[in-house]
């Protein structure tokens, strides 16, 4: 359930973030809402087992995300869809255009949305 989750809140916030060539950092604290949610109605184990679960969920869609912004932002340079440009692009590259992106209320709402994820799935 928490995979469906990562898998929705990835397309949704990538294709937000593609439209509006922003990263949106505040999307993070809606899929920790979301994630830690979502493993609660599928009856994970409470505590550090479920809090672990939903971490790393926000991490794989925070990462998942950023890559697909990465690439719509360079694949529209080449006239390319992201999900044509994704598999040509690299980690360094894609590193180089979120870092550039990121914005200071990104970069605090991305922190915030993981101790907020640990502290919701709790």
């Amino acid at each position: 359930m928490v995979a469906a989750g990562v898998l929705g809140m990835t397309a949704v916030w990538g294709t937000a973030a593609v439209m509006t060539g922003r990263p949106l950092g505040w999307m993070a604290i809606l899929t920790a809402a979301d994630l830690a949610l979502l493993a609660r109605l599928a009856g994970a184990a409470p505590g550090r087992p479920r809090a672990l679960l939903v971490v790393s969920g926000l991490a794989l869609t925070v990462a998942a995300s950023l890559f697909l912004l990465a690439a719509g932002l360079v694949g529209t340079q080449m006239g390319l869809s992201p999900l044509q440009s994704a598999p040509r692009l690299s980690l360094d590259l894609a590193w180089l255009v979120v870092v550039e992106a990121q914005g200071t209320l990104d970069v605090a709402a991305l922190v915030a949305s993981a101790g907020l994820a640990w502290w919701w799935a709790r």
